[in-house]
């Protein structure tokens, strides 16, 4: 499984590309977010305010966070 750490996991893309990672048959999942307004009790990964905060370590980083972040 490729894991992603997804920047912006709060908003419209974010939710879409969490939701493509659980429909990938276990190719791609979402090990944790990062995201400044989003509650981490609605997800089913951590979320973290910033990348620094993230301790493991991931395959990818997609970041569909707002420009001025």
């Amino acid at each position: 499984m490729i894991q992603i750490l997804l920047c912006g996991c709060g908003g419209r893309m974010g939710r879409a590309v969490t939701e493509a990672a659980a429909e990938s048959c276990g190719r791609f999942g979402v090990i944790a977010g990062i995201d400044v307004s989003a509650p981490a009790a609605a997800s089913a990964f951590p979320v973290y305010a910033a990348p620094a905060e993230f301790p493991g370590k991931a395959d990818m980083i997609v970041d569909f966070s707002h420009h001025s972040a």
